[in-house]
């Protein structure tokens, strides 16, 4: 049985969300922590994080004020600080979604692949005007680079990288970005997991996790989420998510070392 979530939120936060007890529904990527009130029929998602990942929600809502509802971008309802130095949001959400990793919505893996390259498509079909740069390919290959001297990366026992040295891994991405012409930028979600993809009963969708979103390489994001689904559902249903988002628009040697960068952050 969920337990109510014991941490205080701001009274702005507590305006919107009323008497409500607060659910927690998981903790996604950065130490964000994802509650549902826990009367059923609410369209709304509270983000609370804690210091020192409080940025992380700052951040997402500084993104959804400039996405203002596209591309399945939620709604900024109330923001607020706890004393504590919690940074909590409230947005809205699409009635009765799910995140796509808990399996409630009742879609086939082939067809969560399907609206998952969909929607990763309309982010990149998104005007780049306006809004901050992504962590660049120099700046992540920066990040691989620490990672990889520091011991921060795994030799996997399976995958597709299984068995390899790390420091194997990262001159194998080094020579593979040496010899890629330049990408072109789009908006880049910046980590569009099953985790930040929410589905509704009728499949229309929210789309959360937007705090490193800005212009930048679009396989990035391709990457992640071909990750995120070979991880979740097998490999077999990477093809459909590519076929979904567009294959005229995937260069398959950027996806690789995109696929590569993406072993050696995670």
């Amino acid at each position: 049985m969920p337990l109510p979530y014991p941490r205080p939120v701001p009274p702005q936060i507590g305006v919107v969300v009323g008497d409500d007890e607060l659910i927690e529904v998981d903790t996604a990527a950065g130490g964000v922590c994802r509650l549902r009130p826990a009367r059923p029929g609410r369209a709304v998602l509270v983000l609370h994080a804690r210091p020192p990942d409080q940025r992380q929600v700052a951040d997402e809502v500084e993104r959804l004020f400039w996405l203002a509802g596209r591309a399945g971008s939620a709604e900024v309802l109330a923001t607020g600080r706890a004393e504590e130095g919690d940074e909590v949001a409230v947005i809205r959400m699409a009635v009765g979604a799910v995140p796509a990793t808990h399996r409630e919505h009742g879609v086939d893996p082939g067809t969560v692949a399907v609206i998952l390259g969909e929607a990763v498509r309309d982010v990149h079909l998104l005007p780049v005007e306006g809004t901050v740069a992504a962590p660049s390919i120099a700046e992540l290959r920066r990040e691989a680079s620490h990672r990889v001297s520091h011991g921060l990366v795994s030799v996997r026992p399976d995958g597709p990288y299984r068995s390899e040295a790390p420091e194997r891994l990262l001159a194998t991405f080094e020579a593979l970005l040496d010899d890629l012409p330049s990408a072109r930028t789009t908006i880049v979600h910046g980590g569009p997991t099953l985790e930040h993809l929410w589905i509704a009963p009728d499949q229309s969708i929210s789309l959360t996790g937007w705090s490193r979103t800005g212009s930048g390489d679009p396989h990035r994001d391709l990457a992640v989420a071909c990750r995120s689904l070979a991880e979740t559902f097998g490999p077999a249903v990477v093809a459909p998510f590519l076929d979904a988002y567009g294959l005229d628009d995937v260069d398959l040697r950027r996806l690789d070392a995109h696929q590569l960068l993406d072993h050696l952050l995670t």
